[in-house]
């Protein structure tokens, strides 16, 4: 009974394994970079009551979005693997460029099953919200901004773009079946492409799922809104001087 019960203690470690090296590779190269006088002086001037409670602003922030992109994945994975897996991939987008930090959560999460593809199309659908929330929010803080009249076109076009994007998925969920015969066909001609795209293409299309749900879209978008306000809630928080 012993050995049974150490074998899923074993498998969950060497699950978060590769979690825990990048955070302390992370650490090391923070370490090496940063410039510590000019650390220990920014402390000295830090008013830690606003910190102390941006705090746990900062971590409901988190919360909602991890709880966002669980509603996506329809809940195929607990919310500890989402949070920690989202937690890692922001780590490595601190540290790799071109934001591989996405890929590399989306291969942390698919790892248990989810599958890589599935995963990945459902980050896109996050950022999607992301981009739609943020020319949202440049659009309602323009008014307040001095010489801002040429980013209103730029948050409307950001807008249209990203919507025309979000009803692309939203078809190409909507009609897979008809997406799908179509590869067929291509497949029939290319069989390179039918044995290396097929099962992609298939987890890709599971995770479009949300957006053919009206219910479901609707809680990530709230639970999107609720990011975006407690991330600017922990902004203005962390400034006050």
């Amino acid at each position: 009974m012993s050995e049974l019960k150490e074998r899923p203690a074993r498998k969950d470690f060497i699950r978060i394994l590769p979690g825990i090296l990048i955070s302390l590779a992370a650490l090391v190269i923070i370490g090496m970079l940063v410039e510590w006088g000019e650390v220990l002086g920014a402390l000295q001037q830090a008013h830690y009551s606003y910190l102390l409670l941006a705090l746990p602003v900062y971590l409901a922030a988190y919360v909602f979005r991890a709880l966002a992109w669980r509603t996506l994945l329809m809940e195929g994975a607990s919310f500890k693997r989402v949070f920690l897996s989202m937690q890692t991939g922001y780590l490595l987008n601190n540290m790799l460029p071109f934001r591989l930090g996405e890929i590399g959560r989306a291969f942390l999460l698919g790892r248990g099953g989810l599958k890589f593809w599935r995963v990945f199309s459902t980050i896109l659908i996050e950022r999607a919200f992301d981009l739609i929330l943020a020319a949202g929010l440049l659009l309602g803080t323009i008014p307040f901004v001095w010489g801002s009249t040429q980013s209103g076109p730029l948050a409307y076009g950001v807008v249209a773009a990203v919507m025309l994007g979000m009803v692309a998925l939203h078809l190409l969920a909507r009609y897979q079946a008809w997406v799908l015969d179509r590869y067929e066909r291509l497949g029939e001609r290319w069989p390179v492409v039918a044995r290396v795209g097929r099962e992609r293409l298939d987890a890709f299309f599971e995770g479009l799922a949300a957006l053919v749900h009206l219910s479901r879209f609707l809680r990530v978008m709230g639970w999107m809104v609720l990011n975006w306000s407690t991330a600017v809630l922990y902004q203005y928080l962390s400034l006050i001087h």
